[in-house]
C-alpha cells in the first residue's frame, strides 16, 4: 500500500469516502463473493479477526470485504488474491443521523446513458442504506466492460444541491475509489429531475 507513515490500513468494513458540514455521509466497502465451501486458504488470519469474512447461514454465498487506506477525497483497496470467487463489487453506505436512526440525507445515483435514478431514496431501491454495485461495471447483457463506469449521486446541502460523481480504478492488485462534487451540467440528465418524494424514470 505504500511506504509512507500516513498510510495506515484500517481494518473496517466500510470506509469513509465523501461528507459535508464535517459529517461522514457516504462510506464505501469492497466485497469479494466466494461459495460457501471456499476455505479461503492463505487469507490473512487479521480478516478473521476484524470480522471482514461474512459467513451468514441464511445466505447462500460467503462474502469478504477488504481493509483500506483511507485519505482525502478518495479510499485505496488491495484485494487480497482469493482463488475461485464469483465476482466483486463495491458497496456504498448511507449514513444514519445516530438520534433517529434514519439516513442523515436524501440521496440517489445514475449513470450517463441510463433513464432513471436508483439506490438509496430512490422510489425501487432495495435497501435505503447500501448500494452495491459490480466492479468491474457489467453491462446490459452480464458481460463485464473492464471499467467501472462513473457513478454520480445527488444529495442536498445546506446551500442548495450537491452532485458528486464517484470513480473507481485499479488492475485487481490495488482500487482507487474517489468521491468529489461536481457542476450540476456534468451529471446525467435523471439526476437533474430527481427531489425528495419525486424520483422516477421521465
Amino acid at each position: 500500500m505504500g511506504d509512507d507513515k500516513k498510510e495506515t490500513l484500517r481494518w473496517n468494513r466500510f470506509h469513509s469516502l465523501w461528507g459535508a458540514e464535517g459529517e461522514t455521509d457516504l462510506t464505501v466497502g469492497f466485497k469479494t463473493i466466494v461459495s460457501k465451501e471456499n476455505a479461503l486458504h492463505g487469507l490473512d488470519e487479521k480478516y478473521l479477526r476484524a470480522r471482514l469474512v461474512h459467513d451468514n447461514p441464511k445466505e447462500t454465498v460467503k462474502l469478504v470485504y477488504e481493509p483500506a487506506v483511507v485519505q482525502p477525497y478518495g479510499v485505496t483497496f488491495a484485494p487480497a488474491s482469493i482463488p475461485d470467487f464469483f465476482g466483486r463489487k463495491l458497496e456504498f453506505h448511507r449514513k444514519d443521523d445516530k438520534e433517529t436512526r434514519l439516513p442523515r440525507r436524501w440521496m440517489v445515483a445514475a449513470r450517463h446513458g441510463e433513464s432513471s435514478c436508483f439506490g438509496f431514496s430512490a422510489w425501487d431501491s432495495k435497501n435505503s442504506n447500501y448500494l452495491a454495485l459490480a466492479f468491474p461495471t457489467r453491462a446490459q447483457d452480464g458481460s463485464s466492460t473492464g471499467e467501472f463506469l462513473p457513478l454520480y449521486l445527488k444529495t442536498e446541502g445546506a446551500h442548495g444541491d450537491i452532485y458528486l460523481v464517484v470513480g473507481a480504478k485499479g488492475d485487481g492488485d490495488k482500487i482507487a475509489v474517489s468521491c468529489v462534487e461536481v457542476e450540476e451540467e456534468d451529471a446525467p440528465e435523471s439526476l437533474l429531475r430527481a427531489k425528495p418524494g419525486l424520483v422516477f424514470s421521465v
